[in-house]
């Protein structure tokens, strides 16, 4: 009888413990506090507004570590339409494949993707401007332009003020651009003192590229003349531009000098954006670039076919200027993106270096007349995004062996009395990397160097092909090296 009334009693004793405890005051720190109780709500209420569609997930900050502070987000149905202006109707074709024509395309693939994209093919660099500075908001105006980097370079002192920078490229001028001359020795022998004429376009790429092969010539472009084209007059050498802008012109094959088909990597086609848009839209960037690879890939299975497709849009060229337009340009893919910006391989050829020299040699003839900006403008984080998860790694280079009978192209001479061996290292990778199809022939004056050095350490540092540089000969007296590009026939 003791036990069971000691069992009762326990149990009365801890019943009485615990509503004791149930009904004591928590302490002030274990209270939730009023700001605890608001974030919680607020969750709530986010949680709520998620699942009834009411939040952007596609908000863009920016990244690219500014101080200024990111802009707000715009609503979907006001970001998602993006205007695309190009320097040419042959710049356009990937997008207008994958947007099934310059307006949106119903079953399109940027219509699939969420993006009401619209492209228009422009005249010249002043569209350019024009279209940016009124913005995508306008039927009139452009969110995203594409062009030749030379045109964006030439053009950047009067696009500063949109801050515009470039976010993906698109391809290069492979052949497109071309230097003539009548000149017997080309770029042998040219005078020490005499000015040298070169007439085209200025601003454009073929005038870059007959500007570039003068200058590692040895002539410095504050000797070169440049003149825009004129009838009756008869210039040393003559850059010209076959593109769908240009006045279509007979040129003797013979006459041809050097084009982008040798110079292959020195002509990228870019597609840019005002800073402040990049920064508000990095998404949707990211997808444009993805839709705008889609759209390469149907171009490469079908050229003809994409050149009747893009003709049978109102105001386009006839399908053979159309298919001759596409046939001077290679498209780029995510690999060729992801070595340009630098963040795969090991290429001297990017396009911070290329901008470099091209603002260098508008800045000689007076095209420009400013120094270079302390950074180059352009973003690398839309091609990383799109590159994550995708393939980057090099491709299987060439094996450096020559199939192509050659011919000598120019011989760039190093000055200095002493060898700087780093600097030489640098330049042979850069040349070997624009001339891509070319053999490079080093040689180093007596006593002045090891050329089998030199070339095995270019080789390794730029991941360039075994035998794509070759040993020459060593002379007793010259200069301290020459570089000499042998291109095919």
């Amino acid at each position: 009888m003791r036990r069971v009334v000691t069992f009762f009693l326990l149990v009365g004793m801890l019943g009485g413990f615990g509503v004791l405890m149930y009904a004591r005051p928590a302490p002030p720190e274990l209270a939730p506090s009023a700001d605890a109780k608001a974030e919680g709500a607020d969750a709530k209420a986010e949680a709520a507004a998620s699942e009834s569609g009411g939040a952007d997930t596609d908000a863009d900050t920016d990244t690219d570590g500014g101080d200024e502070a990111a802009a707000p987000a715009e609503k979907d149905d006001e970001v998602k339409v993006v205007r695309v202006a190009g320097l040419g109707w042959e710049l356009l074709a990937p997008g207008v494949l994958a947007n099934d024509g310059l307006d949106p395309g119903e079953g399109s693939a940027f219509t699939k993707g969420g993006i009401e994209a619209h492209f228009a093919a422009v005249a010249d660099t002043d569209a350019i401007q024009r279209q940016l500075a009124r913005g995508g908001g306008d039927e009139k105006g452009a969110d995203i332009a594409l062009l030749p980097l030379p045109d964006f370079v030439a053009s950047y002192e009067r696009l500063r003020g949109l801050e515009p920078q470039v976010f993906f490229v698109i391809g290069w001028s492979d052949g497109r651009d071309a230097v003539a001359t009548e000149r017997a020795g080309g770029l042998g022998k040219l005078p020490v003192k005499d000015d040298i004429s070169l007439q085209g376009r200025p601003g454009s790429s073929a005038a870059l590229l007959g500007l570039f092969a003068l200058e590692l010539s040895g002539v410095s472009a504050e000797r070169i003349e440049l003149t825009a084209p004129a009838e009756g007059k008869k210039p040393m050498f003559e850059a010209i531009e076959r593109s769908l802008r240009e006045k279509k012109r007979t040129t003797d094959a013979r006459d041809l000098l050097v084009t982008t088909a040798d110079a292959t990597s020195l002509v990228p086609i870019v597609a840019i954006a005002p800073r402040g848009y990049i920064t508000r839209h990095h998404g949707l960037l990211e997808q444009w670039s993805r839709l705008w690879l889609e759209g390469t890939e149907q171009l490469r299975a079908d050229v003809p076919g994409a050149s009747r497709r893009l003709a049978s849009e109102k105001g386009a060229p006839e399908p053979v200027d159309l298919l001759d337009g596409l046939g001077w340009i290679r498209h780029a893919g995510l690999r060729d993106n992801a070595h340009l910006a630098g963040l795969a391989g090991r290429g001297a050829v990017t396009v911070d270096e290329l901008f470099h020299r091209t603002w260098s040699l508008w800045r000689g003839v007076g095209i420009l007349s400013t120094p270079a900006p302390e950074r180059v403008p352009m973003t690398n984080e839309i091609i990383a995004g799109v590159a994550l998860g995708g393939d980057v790694t090099s491709s299987a280079g060439a094996d450096g062996k020559r199939r192509d009978k050659l011919r000598p192209l120019l011989v760039h001479e190093v000055a200095g009395d002493e060898l700087d061996e780093h600097a030489l290292v640098d330049e042979l990778g850069f040349i070997a990397g624009v001339f891509e199809r070319a053999e490079i022939e080093l040689r180093v004056r007596k006593k002045a160097g090891d050329p089998e050095a030199l070339i095995l350490a270019a080789t390794r540092r730029f991941d360039l092909a075994d035998g794509r540089l070759k040993k020459g000969k060593s002379p007793r007296k010259g200069p301290v090296a020459t570089i000499e590009v042998r291109v095919p026939r």
